[in-house]
C-alpha cells in the first residue's frame, strides 16, 4: 500500500505544496534526501510549470521507506498505547464513542512549558 497509493498521493501533493523549511530550523540532516537534477524527469515535466529550470525535490520513497519498519504491538507498550490512542480518536471521529471516552485525549499528547513558545 504504501509503494503503490500512499508515495504517489504524497509526490503529487509536494508539487503543488515543496516541503517548507521555517527559517529558525536547521536542515542539514534533512539534505540526504534532496534530489537535484538538471530538469524533471519526463514523467513530471507536464506537472510542472518551469520545466526548463533546474529541478529540486525531495526524494520521498527515500523519506517514507528508509528504516520503515512494522511492529506487532504486543512486545512494544508504546505501540500498544498508540494503538488504542488512535483506535479512540477513529471512534469519535464516527460517533461511537461518548464525550467521556475521548474528552481529555489531548492531555495525553506533549504540551509545552507554561512559558515556552513552540513556534517564534
Amino acid at each position: 500500500m504504501w509503494r503503490y497509493i500512499v508515495l504517489p498521493i504524497i509526490q503529487t501533493k509536494s508539487l503543488k505544496d515543496p516541503v517548507v523549511h521555517f527559517p529558525p530550523g536547521d536542515y542539514t540532516s534533512y539534505s540526504r534526501y534532496e534530489v537535484s537534477q538538471k530538469s524533471p524527469p519526463d514523467h513530471l515535466k507536464p506537472y510542472i510549470e518551469n520545466s526548463n529550470e533546474v529541478f529540486t525535490a525531495s526524494d520521498v520513497k527515500k523519506i517514507i521507506m528508509e528504516d520503515i519498519t512494522f511492529s506487532d504491538s504486543k512486545n512494544f507498550r508504546g505501540l500498544q498505547l498508540i494503538d488504542i490512542l488512535v483506535t479512540n480518536v477513529r471512534r469519535a471521529f464516527q460517533g461511537n464513542l461518548r464525550l467521556e471516552g475521548w474528552r481529555n485525549i489531548g492531555k495525553l499528547m506533549l504540551q509545552p512549558k507554561e512559558d515556552q513558545m513552540l513556534y517564534e
